[in-house]
């Protein structure tokens, strides 16, 4: 709060609004760890209960060491899904908004329309398309599949775009006069300027990739290649379907990584969104 502002009525009001809404999203999340924090027995009789009589880490032990549901294996599929799905996207988005708004040639505006109507199409329209050419190249069950697919996103392609237009021309021309080409114009002028837009596109997507439980279902056939997203409900329909306690030690475990990644990357997120603008 601003230095001298007075609390008056309307400020309270908002302040409860927030406490409540806060109240309201975080209550699922401490659910989920206090849950986890129990014994079955404690489970059973007290399964309301928020805060545990007798916490105990003995949930975590026993996912960690249940061989027949990896759950380590699991985390290792989905980071090599993030952190190759997530490293392409950034570097295709990044080329083609560079392209699209830095460089002048026919048809720019028009392939630039292009590729923003295809957000109106479904995503689900493009699974056998996908399946059918993964299978043809004998991919499926391999992490090509869960890392290839995410950079065709045109999300990124337009947010970086737009933040590419608000760059002075003054910038780049200065390195054309010092005879820097086009490539090396977008790796040391136009990349360090944007690295803002860039790490929320690395939220967005890292989020988004981790989560998405579809195509990885759909594009890996053996237990061990399965993400994180696929082993919950694995877990949920079997082994764990009425051991309550594992089940949210295992939830608050795969939630983990998405929360650590936007706690320390919000900032950015919020600078993002106020400096990217709409540009046309």
């Amino acid at each position: 709060m601003e230095q001298g502002a007075k609390w008056t009525p309307q400020r309270f009001l908002q302040l409860g609004a927030l406490v409540l809404l806060a109240a309201w999203t975080l209550w699922p999340l401490a659910y989920m760890v206090s849950t986890s924090l129990k014994s079955t027995a404690e489970v059973t009789l007290n399964v309301a209960g928020m805060i545990p009589e007798h916490p105990t880490l003995a949930n975590y032990t026993q996912i960690f060491q249940d061989t027949q549901d990896p759950i380590g294996r699991w985390f290792f599929n989905s980071a090599v899904a993030v952190f190759g799905g997530t490293l392409l996207t950034l570097l295709c988005a990044s080329l083609a908004a560079y392209g699209l708004s830095r460089v002048e040639w026919p048809g720019r505006d028009l392939f630039f329309y292009m590729i923003l109507a295809s957000t109106l199409i479904p995503g689900i329209t493009f699974i056998l398309p996908l399946f059918t050419e993964f299978a043809n190249a004998n991919l499926l069950n391999t992490y090509w599949p869960i890392i290839l697919v995410y950079p065709a996103g045109a999300f990124g392609v337009f947010l970086l775009r737009q933040f590419y237009l608000g760059i002075p021309r003054e910038i780049e021309e200065a390195a054309i006069i010092d005879g820097a080409g086009k490539f090396r114009r977008w790796w040391q002028v136009i990349l360090p300027m944007t690295w803002t837009p860039l790490l929320t596109l690395t939220i967005l997507s890292g989020v988004g990739i981790y989560d998405d439980f579809l195509w990885p279902l759909i594009a890996m056939q053996t237990k061990d290649m399965y993400t994180i997203t696929i082993g919950i409900s694995i877990v949920t329909s079997g082994a764990y379907v009425n051991n309550y306690g594992p089940l949210m030690a295992f939830s608050t475990v795969a939630a983990i990584p998405t929360i650590v990644l936007f706690v320390v990357l919000q900032r950015y997120f919020v600078a993002s969104a106020a400096l990217s603008g709409v540009k046309g």
